[in-house]
């Protein structure tokens, strides 16, 4: 009984950040619409008995969503991410040096997403936890850093699609979780990356993929009956070195 309160009030924490981390993504993506549609909304007054028209507005907004989608994400945008698992890397190999240098990159990257509440936030979590040496804290905040900006790279033009970059976040997140011995959270991990791989599977079979598509669904499934923290440990190590392969696909 109590294992499965935990387990439910994992899922609604974890559905939380997720509908943070989307309000924060369209934050990002609408506020460049709505600034492109502000220059075209100066507009002649409109005799009383006429009724609004929003033609302008709606071809402004859609132009500019068409726009986004076939443009690459802004650089500093992509950068943040870079720099974000740059400082994951490090904690993990205990560079603490390394660390700090590529978090205080980070911090004078500039991109606009860095300004989100969300983002704010775990920036906040990461150097305190990069102050106080704190390795599974500071793996954590930069990783879920790292998520964040990889999912504001969504409605642009990636060439890499961001869900193969999401199984990267979730790889990391399974190694946090069985270093903790977590392996409630560790399953629920798992979950989230069959069901990011299910999604993103297809694209990876149409770009002629079908083989390393083969090799990565039958490491999910090892990892759907994995027991212990150990063995996911090891499996996380796999993952992220499989993703480097289904992210070679799209180069």
């Amino acid at each position: 009984m109590q294992v499965d309160i935990y387990v439910n009030w994992r899922r609604l924490i974890m559905f939380d950040e997720m509908k943070r981390a989307t309000v924060a993504v369209a934050v990002f993506f609408i506020s460049s619409v709505l600034f492109m549609g502000c220059n075209s909304s100066q507009t002649e007054s409109v005799d009383s008995n006429s009724a609004p028209n929003s033609a302008p507005t709606q071809a402004a907004s859609t132009s500019a969503t068409a726009e986004t989608a076939s443009t690459p994400p802004p650089a500093a945008l992509a950068n943040s991410s870079e720099l974000a698992e740059n400082v994951y890397d490090a904690v993990w190999q205990k560079d603490w040096k390394t660390a700090d240098a590529k978090f205080q990159q980070l911090q004078s990257n500039g991109s606009q997403m860095q300004q989100s509440s969300d983002a704010q936030m775990e920036t906040g979590q990461l150097e305190k936890a990069l102050k106080a040496r704190d390795r599974m804290g500071a793996l954590r905040a930069s990783n879920e850093l790292t998520n964040l900006f990889t999912s504001a790279m969504r409605p642009y033009q990636n060439k890499v699609p961001v869900d193969v970059m999401k199984l990267d976040y979730l790889g990391r997140r399974l190694q946090v979780d069985a270093g903790a011995k977590d392996m409630t959270s560790a399953k629920m991990t798992v979950q989230d990356l069959r069901h990011t791989w299910d999604n993103v599977r297809p694209e990876i079979i149409r770009n002629n993929g079908a083989a390393e598509a083969s090799n990565f669904e039958a490491l999910v499934t090892k990892m759907e009956k994995a027991n212990s923290a150990q063995a996911l440990s090891a499996d996380a190590a796999s993952e992220l070195a499989q993703v480097d392969k289904l992210e070679g696909v799209f180069k």
